[in-house]
C-alpha cells in the first residue's frame, strides 16, 4: 500500500481499543462507539480490507473476532506486539473486553485510570522500569513455570 487512505479519528479509537486487547468482537466495537451493528462490522471489515486489523473465527457458528496487525500498531504510533489468538484464552479474552467497556461507562464506579492487560504485560517487559509506579510490578506470581520456562505470572 503506497498511500494508504487517511484514518478517521473513529478509525483510531478501533484501532486503540483493539490495541488493548488481544481480540474483540463487532459488538464490542457497536458499545465503544455507540453505533449499529451493521455499522461496527462494516468499520471493522474496512480496516480488515487496510490490513490493519486481521479476523477470524475459532468456533463454528461463534461471531468473528477482530484482532489489530503489525500494520495496524504501527499506523497509530504503538510499539506494542501484534496479538496472538488463543483458543483457550478466547471466552476469557472476549470477556475481558466487556469488563473493559462497563468499566469505561462507569459500571463500577468513577474512574481515575484504566489499564489493560496488554499495559500492564508491556510495562512489566520494559527493562528501564521495574512496571508500576514504585518498582512493583502489575503481574502477581503464580506457582510453576510460564511458556518458556520463566515465572508464571497472573495479571488482574
Amino acid at each position: 500500500m503506497d498511500n494508504p487512505p487517511a484514518l478517521t479519528v473513529t478509525d483510531r479509537a478501533v484501532l486503540e481499543f483493539l490495541a488493548e486487547h488481544r481480540i474483540a468482537r463487532a459488538n464490542h466495537v457497536e458499545r465503544l462507539l455507540g453505533v449499529s451493528a451493521a455499522t461496527a462490522r462494516g468499520r471493522l471489515e474496512r480496516l480488515v480490507s487496510l490490513e490493519y486489523v486481521a479476523s477470524g473465527q475459532i468456533y463454528h457458528e461463534q461471531a468473528k473476532h477482530y484482532s489489530i496487525t503489525r500494520s495496524g500498531l504501527d499506523v497509530i504510533g504503538s510499539a506494542r506486539r501484534a496479538t496472538r489468538v488463543d483458543q483457550m484464552g478466547y471466552r476469557h479474552d472476549v470477556g475481558m473486553a466487556w469488563v473493559w467497556l462497563a468499566a469505561r461507562d462507569g459500571a463500577f464506579g468513577e474512574l481515575s485510570e484504566q489499564i489493560s492487560e496488554r499495559q500492564m504485560r508491556s510495562a512489566d517487559r520494559r527493562p528501564s522500569s521495574a512496571g508500576a509506579e514504585g518498582g512493583e510490578r502489575f503481574g502477581v506470581r503464580c506457582i510453576g513455570l510460564g511458556r518458556s520456562g520463566g515465572e508464571r505470572l497472573h495479571y488482574p
